[in-house]
């Protein structure tokens, strides 16, 4: 085969691979600017675009690296160089794997850039209202506020790791989102982790946090006058005399970023239903699929995402609980879309072994 034919088939199977989330990122991105259009808020495409395709050559270089160490301790090669570079052109498809997954993190910062231009305006499209309700339901629900009942078991020592592994979601997410576009070999798995990845930040994070407009136990005070959640805040500066605690300094941020015209990285206030916890569930479903060890890691920290996000006074527990069940329902959703005839047909042909 020529190296233009090579060249023509390598982004021929690349297409058809990243077809439907790609199709999925870009009809959102689209829906999210013209609503920009019609409600008066500035969308911004290119918020993430330089630090998630940076991201990428690292987490991809990890992710070899690793490979290629445990490889040469196991099977201890007597021309090592040779044997690793034959794995890499050879056994691995790592050409064909850069080709696939490339896209995905050229086109999915967009969508990101997209999505917290909503998030940053969605107090302004729907004035924050539910955590009242949130708050109730709550209660109803656990027969106090849902941080209470945590207390007796989270110490300081609770809080410091909860605020560690709380603010290294997002390292999680895009190492995830790597090991899914560059290495999963599975096409029709990958295909739908990617749709529901997607269709998680839009249903969920746009569709779902306007109609429950509302901004967590730590912003309560500033957005409704009631100092209800004012002993979460006092316990968390009583921890971070002796420890920097991440999420005060986060929680400051969000708050000073409100005056802004324009929305920067990581910005904008929404609680219900929370994002974070979404995205560790969808992570959750994903392992279970590679056996119960990988699953229960991936529950374990789902569960750990969720106390925390309670615990920090991100979240009313509520939050997690709607996040789960929505991305149950969308993980079966995408099922759907990846079993359409001609998304099948796209699975078949652009397969790496």
């Amino acid at each position: 085969m020529s190296q233009h034919a090579l060249l023509r088939s390598l982004v021929s199977n690349c297409l058809k691979a990243n077809a439907l989330p790609l199709l999925a990122a870009t009809i959102c991105t689209l829906a999210i600017v013209a609503a920009g259009q019609i409600a008066g808020f500035p969308v911004h495409l290119k918020i993430y675009s330089d630090r998630l395709l940076m991201i990428a050559i690292p987490v991809l270089f990890c992710i070899v690296a690793g490979a290629s160490f445990w490889v040469l301790f196991r099977d201890r090669p007597k021309r090592p160089t040779a044997y690793l570079w034959q794995k890499l052109t050879g056994d691995w498809l790592l050409r064909e794997r850069l080709m696939r997954g490339t896209p995905i993190f050229i086109v999915f910062p967009v969508f990101f850039g997209a999505f917290t231009s909503y998030k940053y305006a969605i107090g302004k499209i729907v004035p924050y209202y539910f955590d009242p309700y949130a708050r109730a339901i709550d209660r109803f629900v656990h027969g106090q506020d849902a941080w209470m009942l945590l207390a007796p078991v989270l110490g300081y020592r609770s809080t410091i790791f909860l605020d560690f592994v709380y603010i290294l979601w997002f390292v999680v997410m895009c190492a995830m989102l790597g090991f899914v576009s560059f290495v999963l070999a599975d096409q029709r798995l990958r295909t739908q982790y990617l749709v529901a990845f997607v269709l998680c930040w839009m249903f969920i994070g746009v569709v779902a946090a306007t109609l429950l407009s509302s901004v967590g136990p730590c912003f309560y005070m500033h957005f409704y006058g009631d100092d209800a959640f004012a002993y979460i805040t006092e316990y968390l500066q009583s921890v971070n005399v002796s420890h920097p605690i991440t999420a005060l300094t986060a929680q400051n941020m969000l708050l000073s970023s409100l005056p802004n015209a324009v929305p920067g990285l990581g910005v904008g206030i929404s609680a219900a239903p929370s994002m974070h916890v979404s995205i560790a569930a969808l992570n959750a479903i994903l392992l279970s699929r590679f056996g119960k060890l990988a699953g229960v890691v991936g529950w374990v920290y789902c569960g750990i995402i969720l106390v925390g996000s309670v615990h920090l006074g991100w979240h009313y527990a509520l939050d997690g609980y709607l996040a789960i069940a929505m991305t149950f329902g969308i993980w079966k959703l995408a099922a759907i879309l990846a079993e359409v005839p001609w998304f099948q047909r796209l699975h078949t042909s652009s397969a790496v072994p």
